[in-house]
């Protein structure tokens, strides 16, 4: 279980897509982390992850939350994901569906886009 999924390593880099140093501190953290616990909500998902302590972290408010980034799954589906920062490493990261819809047992094909910061 200790590596990410095509869709998974796709969003992390597209959360980590920024010119900030803190955002320099988590791609150097998600060389090293893995994933921990995969977790399937019916409507979406939670992947825990571990960050060596070993690993570089954020300083100045270690703890935070991500949520820039949408996408579409199947072609169809929209969906929200949001990473969870604490303690300086990043943590968590939970994916959902807007509504009531099952998030897919099969994803074909994603595209993932960023709203404004």
């Amino acid at each position: 279980m200790n590596t990410m999924l095509p869709l998974e390593r796709e969003v992390m880099e597209k959360f980590l897509n920024d010119n900030d140093s803190k955002f320099s501190i988590l791609r150097e953290q998600l060389k090293i982390a893995t994933v921990t616990d995969r977790k399937n909500t019916g409507v979406g998902f939670y992947i825990d992850f571990l960050v060596p302590s070993s690993a570089p972290r954020i300083s100045a408010n270690p703890s935070f939350q991500i949520g820039d980034v949408v996408g579409k799954l199947n072609g169809e589906l929209e969906v929200g994901v949001v990473l969870f920062v604490k303690d300086g490493a990043f943590s968590m990261l939970e994916g959902f569906t807007y509504g009531a819809d099952e998030w897919p047992q099969k994803i074909s094909d994603f595209q993932l886009d960023s709203t404004p910061k």
